[in-house]
Formats: C-alpha cells, sequence, structure tokens
C-alpha cells in the first residue's frame, strides 16, 4: 500500500510541474473514488 501510494505521489509531482491545473482535477476525481 505504501509502495503504491509512493508512486501515485511521483505521477502527481510530475504532473503538477508539467500541467497544475490537471494534476488538481485528477487530484479530485481521485479523492471523490477513495
Amino acid at each position: 500500500m505504501g509502495n503504491h501510494f509512493t508512486s501515485y505521489q511521483n505521477i502527481f509531482k510530475i504532473l503538477h510541474v508539467i500541467c497544475p491545473f490537471l494534476a488538481c482535477n485528477l487530484y479530485s476525481l481521485v479523492c471523490s473514488f477513495l
């Protein structure tokens, strides 16, 4: 679980650098599913 979460954090970090708005949308989408 921790390892899986870390990989998600890395993906979000990269997305935040490339496209902060897209990362924000994806983050809220994931949060709504959890």
